[in-house]
């Protein structure tokens, strides 16, 4: 088998027209690569190699430093033909640069990796694991919804226009033998991803149909529903269904959102454009909005009729990054309750653990690798997530963290109230009150300024506020703020 596997190398590198000095590395995912001549591909050392790590999964080869990669098939005494399985991950990559380019073809994107988040969404739901769901956020006429629209033609897709408390299950009795769940009817067509483009219309619903809803949402996230009725007849799913969500940012004030699907979703927000270019550009498209849809709905379709799942790994140094990532963003987005009229903390708030947001950020790490053509998840990959993470803690609370991050107010360095609130350009008083809920999570520190002084009850104390060492250990350790590709503060 190792001897197979050496001439296809050889097969191979030949294709990049390599020279015998030509330098090539050769690697298993997640592992240490072997560097060597080509005209040494049969050397001793690199056979120890291949024998060692062929148990592990796929190989890679890289030539001269330049991201040429060919994934080397598993021999298993077949004959197989190198050129049919080299040239997947290169497809792929070709197939969503061109994907990319048809939608900044039609829309203004300020930052064209929404494309790749939402297909590693739909990718990553197709792939063994819990579901994973996406609230694509942004403005109004930002795009989302011919993002979303796109996805409709996906086999695997579900769209939905509207939701009420009997959308997903129903009590009526079934004729025909047609099943009046539509969880059990998706279940059946294989449906993995349900598509809402519009969810600001839930938002804004009464309290109780919206309530009814979100609490069905959280369940199917789970995989487990369940709902009995009054004429004895009980409908139970289960099953795997994961989402992707537009909406506005208003989603921001609706603390019953965040408290009962915070959990279950990740946020990817739209960046602000501008506006004058999104009017130059819609311009542009008027009057050619069926053929702007009809083909990126054809694009989308064929990318996904092409793409084949395979194993993605996540190396050791992404894998710590991850750990702190889901810690920070946990803790981050944990909500604190409040009376809606005074104020006061109405208990004392427990941060949510990091497990289930480390699945969902990893599931879909290796969802965007695999729209992406690549092997593992790599640092262009953890950029897009760290994005992720970031937007999905509270838009303020992230505002908060970014500045005081930046700026460097943390350690031995504190900073006034008012000064906080002209960094932020924000209202002093609604500064004060997202700095106490962090402080209550242990991610902001506070003390009283000039400690020998002393002050009646009737005084405003002056406090001094700073990140938390722990709260800094956790973004230095994701790398959150760091600035970069996809990455950037």
């Amino acid at each position: 088998m190792i001897e197979k596997i050496l001439n296809f190398i050889r097969t191979e590198a030949l294709k990049f027209k390599c020279e015998p000095t030509s330098l090539l590395t050769i690697h298993c995912p997640c592992k240490k690569g072997i560097e060597f001549n080509f005209s040494y591909v049969g050397d001793p050392q690199l056979f120890d190699y291949l024998l060692a790590h062929i148990p592990h999964g796929s190989l890679f080869l890289e030539v001269e430093g330049v991201e040429r990669w060919i994934e080397i098939p598993k021999f298993d005494g077949r004959p197989v033909e190198p050129s049919a399985v080299s040239i997947s991950n290169q497809t792929v990559r070709a197939e969503i640069d061109g994907v990319r380019e048809k939608f900044c073809k039609w829309l203004k994107l300020e930052d064209n990796k929404i494309i790749d988040a939402v297909f590693g969404c739909i990718a990553a739901n197709l792939q063994e694991g819990d579901p994973v769901s996406v609230h694509v956020v942004g403005p109004p006429s930002y795009a989302k919804t011919e993002i979303l629209r796109s996805t409709f033609s996906c086999p695997k897709v579900y769209a939905l226009s509207s939701l009420t408390p009997q959308t997903f299950i129903s009590g009526l009795k079934e004729k025909d033998k047609v099943k009046n769940s539509l969880l059990q009817t998706l279940t059946g067509r294989g449906k993995v991803v349900i598509v809402i483009k519009d969810f600001t219309t839930v938002l804004e619903m009464r309290n109780e149909s919206r309530q009814e809803i979100l609490s069905q949402l959280r369940e199917i996230a789970d995989g487990d529903y369940r709902k009995a009725f009054g004429t004895g007849k009980e409908v139970v799913w289960t099953g795997k269904l994961g989402m992707i969500t537009g909406v506005t940012p208003v989603i921001d004030q609706h603390h019953s959102v965040r408290q009962v699907l915070g959990e279950r979703f990740l946020n990817y927000r739209l960046p602000q454009n501008d506006p004058k270019a999104i009017a130059e550009r819609a311009l542009k498209v008027a009057g050619h909005e069926k053929e702007m849809r009809n083909e990126l709905a054809e694009a989308t379709r064929a990318f996904f009729e092409k793409l084949k799942g395979r194993n993605i790994c996540i190396g050791s140094a992404i894998e710590d990054k991850l750990i702190s990532l889901s810690s920070f963003v946990a803790v981050g987005r944990t909500a604190v309750s409040r009376d809606r009229y005074t104020q006061a903390v109405n208990y004392l708030p427990e941060a949510e653990g990091p497990p289930r947001l480390m699945k969902q950020l990893s599931t879909l790490g290796r969802g965007i690798a695999l729209v992406q053509g690549k092997g593992e998840v790599d640092e262009g990959v953890y950029n897009i997530l760290k994005k992720v993470g970031r937007d999905t803690l509270p838009s303020y609370r992230n505002l908060i963290f970014g500045e005081m991050w930046m700026k460097g107010i943390k350690g031995d360095r504190w900073e006034k109230l008012r000064a906080l609130g002209e960094l932020f350009k924000s209202p002093v008083a609604t500064i004060r009150l997202y700095l106490e809920d962090l402080m209550m999570l242990g991610l902001v520190e506070r003390k009283v300024e000039g400690e020998q002084r002393s002050y009646s009850d009737s005084d405003k104390v002056p406090y001094l506020w700073r990140l938390s060492e722990n709260c800094c250990d956790l973004i230095q350790g994701s790398g959150v703020y760091e600035r970069g590709e996809n990455g950037a503060s």
